[in-house]
């Protein structure tokens, strides 16, 4: 099975790095990036994948690849447009089933150690940020733009605004972040909850819909 697993990967494995890198420099950078045999890689264009503080290795980025072996997982879509930029500063696994839409104005940035579990989904049209040793659940979506423009007394709201997650930060299965919303260090997200907006507190215990700070003073380790 795992034979399997490594070989139904392969074909994405190169699409996904000969479209972001080219050919040659491919093979020179040695694959940095691994996709997983269930991954359709749709655009992905040439100088929109970065690497950021840390020496480019062979696997260092898995996608589509690992979370939960035996939960059910949806098929893994990746979209990166023309004049996005996406930038690993570390090694990064994200599970099986993910979906990667990002738009041409988008800036996303991952840091080092970054984990995320099956059905991670995630939309960006402006910017997220991630910083080191985030661990994300399964059927996590993060989503920085409404999708459509909302109109209050005649006036447009603004419909894209950047998410920014601190470091050390864990957010609990089913959960959805949305647009505008900023998490500091050594917080977590409790499963299932709404973030609608920030939290400008460390160590604080974050749940319900809409979420709110449940408990302070609290810290995680994996």
């Amino acid at each position: 099975m795992k034979i399997k697993k490594v070989l139904g990967g392969i074909f994405p494995t190169l699409i996904f790095n000969f479209r972001a890198f080219g050919i040659l420099n491919a093979f020179m950078m040695k694959f940095p990036i691994f996709i997983g045999g269930g991954v359709t890689v749709g655009k992905i264009s040439r100088d929109t994948i970065s690497f950021c503080g840390t020496s480019i290795k062979t696997g260092m980025i898995h996608i589509g690849m690992g979370g939960v072996s035996d939960m059910p997982h949806n098929h893994g879509y990746i979209r990166i447009d023309d004049g996005a930029k996406v930038t690993f500063s570390g090694k990064a696994t994200i599970g099986r089933g993910c979906d990667f839409l990002i738009g041409k104005r988008s800036q996303v940035i991952f840091g080092d150690n970054f984990s995320a579990g099956n059905n991670f989904y995630i939309s960006s049209n402006e910017g997220v940020a991630f910083g080191d040793n985030v661990l994300l659940g399964w059927n996590v979506s993060i989503r920085d733009s409404d999708g459509h423009t909302i109109i209050e007394d005649g006036i447009e709201k603004p419909n894209c605004k950047k998410i920014i997650v601190g470091n050390h930060v864990w957010i609990g299965s089913d959960s959805t972040i949305f647009k505008g919303v900023e998490l500091l260090d050594d917080s977590v997200v409790a499963s299932h909850a709404i973030v609608t907006k920030s939290f400008y507190k460390k160590n604080v215990l974050i749940g319900g819909f809409p979420a709110s700070i449940i408990k302070e003073n609290i810290n995680w380790r994996f």
